[in-house]
């Protein structure tokens, strides 16, 4: 459980060369008017960046969830029964290189604005 953090929560950065994978499995993240909830970043183009969420909840974000890539790298986040809201942007897909998929049993709600970019429908098994 995070509450309360400025700049963001759980954030996954790849600023160097090779490969950085995380899972976040049932956490509540809250209180992040200025910052990020949950994200991948990759900042240079050797990066690859994922990051899995599974039914966690992300509240009261500037950003929910962000799949970003800078440079040409790549950013990868997979959503699944998970619940973004009461954010001023629930999901958001920057940058050619950023992937944002949700497995489409996740909630968005209450959001100024569910979400931006290129989000990819994942079938659930």
């Amino acid at each position: 459980r995070f509450e309360g953090h400025s700049d963001g929560a759980i954030v996954l950065v790849g600023d160097v060369a090779g490969l950085t994978k995380a899972s976040v499995v049932a956490s509540q993240i809250t209180g992040h008017p200025l910052g990020l909830g949950m994200a991948a970043q990759s900042l240079v183009s050797s990066a690859v960046v994922q990051l899995a969420i599974t039914r966690s909840t992300v509240t009261q974000s500037a950003i929910g969830v962000l799949a970003e890539s800078s440079t040409g790298g790549g950013a990868l986040v997979t959503v699944s029964r998970s619940r973004i809201s009461d954010s001023v942007l629930g999901f958001l897909q920057s940058g050619s290189g950023a992937g944002l998929r949700s497995t489409g049993n996740n909630t968005l709600s209450g959001n100024v604005s569910n979400a931006a970019g290129t989000i990819t429908p994942l079938a659930g098994m």
